[in-house]
């Protein structure tokens, strides 16, 4: 083998600049900037609540009530359909 072809076999593998850069940077600044996009989404996510609430609400207590009920039903929904159990008190399910 020449010289060139055992150089290429042992130079490190090239690293994409944004994995690099994920590697390398400052690990707050990194933190910081990968957090970023998932607080937009909670503020949005709580934002919509808060506005649909507000909306219901100018409709009347009644209205305000109903939804009250359901949306207690439909937050429990993902936690049943992946079978994960509802916490208990009693560890045998009472």
């Amino acid at each position: 083998m020449t010289d060139q072809a055992m150089a290429a076999l042992t130079a490190p593998p090239l690293i994409d600049s944004r994995t690099r850069r994920l590697l390398e940077a400052p690990l707050l600044a990194t933190l910081l900037r990968l957090a970023v996009p998932n607080v937009l989404v909670m503020v949005t996510q709580a934002s919509i609540g808060l506005i649909e609430i507000y909306f219901i609400a100018r409709l009347g207590v009644d209205a305000l009530a109903g939804v009250s009920q359901v949306s207690g039903a439909s937050a429990s929904r993902p936690k049943i359909s992946p079978g994960m159990p509802f916490s208990s008190p009693c560890p045998s399910g009472c």
